[in-house]
């Protein structure tokens, strides 16, 4: 999923890693980012998992994530999910949907 995703958002600059816990380090060691896309169901780390560290040491990074899910994950998940009022992404989603929600969150 990681690939097609990045495949989708070539005109934009990317970096992927393929797990929560990577993602976390790179975010916690400094990383500046626009936008964070972050699968609810992620290994080693869910998704609000992550974002809830994320926020402990830079908290106006909440507001970057956007969720990506099938819509399919245990009832504590979709609590967590809830409780953090971001932009989710249902999948299945197409390129030009995708790209809508980047754009209209980067204010373009």
């Amino acid at each position: 999923m990681c690939r097609l995703i990045s495949r989708m958002l070539r005109p934009f600059d990317c970096e992927v890693v393929n797990n929560g816990r990577e993602a976390l380090a790179k975010v916690i060691d400094g990383g500046q980012y626009d936008l964070i896309l972050c699968d609810v169901m992620m290994p080693e780390i869910s998704g609000p998992e992550f974002v809830r560290r994320v926020i402990q040491s830079h908290p106006e990074l909440q507001e970057k994530v956007i969720f990506i899910t099938g819509g399919t994950f245990r009832d504590d998940a979709r609590e967590q999910l809830e409780s953090l009022d971001n932009v989710v992404l249902e999948k299945p989603f197409t390129k030009s949907e995708l790209c809508t929600v980047v754009n209209n969150h980067l204010g373009r």
